[in-house]
């Protein structure tokens, strides 16, 4: 078979299909939860260090824009504006 990552050596990576193919699906539901709430901690983790001086709102808004698309981060911020918190 052929590797699927340039940079995990292929043993290994055989192993981690072996694994995969014989985790529950409740185990493969959970490591999708975690690798994905991992990024979300990471990506607003960058967003903050980068822009400090952003408000909260505006980093939230920023992270919708960059993962999510210009037309939704307006579209919540449309929103936002007729219902302040």
């Amino acid at each position: 078979m052929k590797p699927q990552s340039a940079d995990t050596h292929p043993a290994m990576e055989q192993k981690l299909i072996g694994w995969l193919r014989q985790a529950t699906v409740a185990d493969r539901v959970g490591l999708a939860r975690s690798v994905t709430a991992t990024t979300i901690r990471l990506a607003r983790a960058a967003i903050d260090r980068a822009h400090p001086e952003w408000s909260q709102e505006e980093r939230d808004l920023y992270f919708l824009e960059v993962h999510y698309g210009r037309e939704v981060a307006e579209r919540v911020r449309r929103l936002m504006a007729r219902h302040p918190s």
